[in-house]
């Protein structure tokens, strides 16, 4: 039995040796196509071949070969982490040999980024750079960015969204605070809009549009016509500009939503999905907020236009009416007329 077992631990381990002698072998021969592809300046297929490499045996060569990939496609900061987590390795025998060129590479790398740290409040506030999700408050960072001109976003339920422009100097530290603003509470019902008649004097009969004393009209006089009110006009002009403008921005929240699912992006991720995800996601919500602000407005100023029509100066009508009207939360009209 025993010799069995000596048996049956020498072929596991023969076994093991040849699987790690064959996994070593194929990374090998996919670091050379991935170099060759680079002398070629076929760098992006290379960085596919390095991160192929990786997924078998992520090993620091592997990790310094991507590092210089994209060094050379100008992907800043994601080289300076890779290249920075290979030279860490400072007891492989790869990495002792290139170290030179590699820090030469890295220090090439770093004049293109600058570190950037945000802190304040309110706690929790989701901190985003260009777009993408970089850690919430009350303190994100330091983070490597490229040097260069970076859209900042800070947000949080309750409170006014912030929106600042960095210029992320190379090998920079840049420290930036902010403070959100909470938000005004809502009003409990909406503005109240009240149309009211002025009241007119009647003008007396001319001889020409009476028939002797009786005030009667001619035959083939022309009555007197109630006029449209510039308010009139007006509303019923911006409501069919809103419904324009909610139409428009509906189109472009459908196009952001075919986009988004072309792109086998997923809302529920963190990332939704990584690369231009986040960002067709955020201006799909807003496309979608804007439609629907459009559509109500173009509704609400519809109904203010019918009021104001209905309350308009009558020829035939008493002198001296009005209306008044409230809306609720509801978006309920009521009106009262006064005589």
């Amino acid at each position: 039995m025993r010799l069995i077992w000596q048996a049956s631990v020498a072929a596991s381990l023969a076994i093991a040796l040849a699987a790690a002698t064959a996994l070593a072998e194929d990374v090998d021969a996919i670091l050379r196509k991935g170099n060759d592809l680079r002398r070629g300046g076929r760098d992006r297929e290379a960085l596919s071949e390095f991160q192929r490499a990786a997924r078998i045996n992520e090993t620091p060569r592997v990790t310094a070969q991507i590092a210089l990939a994209e060094q050379a496609l100008g992907l800043w900061v994601a080289a300076e982490a890779h290249m920075t987590k290979a030279l860490a390795a400072g007891t492989d025998p790869w990495i002792a040999k290139n170290r030179p060129i590699l820090e030469s590479a890295l220090g090439t790398v770093r004049t293109h980024i600058g570190t950037v740290e945000i802190w304040g409040t309110p706690e929790g506030a989701e901190v985003l750079f260009d777009g993408k999700p970089a850690g919430r408050l009350p303190s994100v960072g330091p983070l490597s960015l490229v040097a260069d001109e970076v859209a900042l976003q800070v947000r949080a339920p309750g409170h006014l969204d912030l929106n600042r422009t960095l210029h992320v100097r190379a090998g920079a530290l840049m420290r930036e605070h902010v403070e959100l603003r909470a938000q005004a509470s809502q009003p409990t019902a909406l503005s109240r809009v009240v149309a009211v008649v002025p009241e007119v004097a009647p003008s007396p009969p001319t001889p020409a549009a009476t028939n002797g004393g009786g005030g009667q009209l001619r035959q083939g006089a022309t009555p007197p016509v109630a006029r449209r009110g510039p308010w009139t006009i007006t509303t019923a002009g911006l409501a069919g500009a809103a419904l324009v403008f909610g139409v428009v921005e509906h189109v472009v929240w459908q196009n952001k939503v075919d986009s988004f699912g072309s792109l086998g992006c997923d809302a529920d991720l963190l990332d939704r999905g990584g690369e231009s995800c986040p960002q067709l996601y955020d201006s799909g919500r807003r496309a979608r907020t804007l439609a629907f602000i459009g559509y109500g407005a173009a509704g609400a100023l519809a109904a203010t236009s019918m009021i104001l029509y209905l309350a308009r100066p009558s020829a035939t009508g008493p002198v001296g009416s009005s209306m008044a009207c409230a809306i609720s939360r509801a978006v309920h009209v009521q009106c009262a007329w006064r005589f």
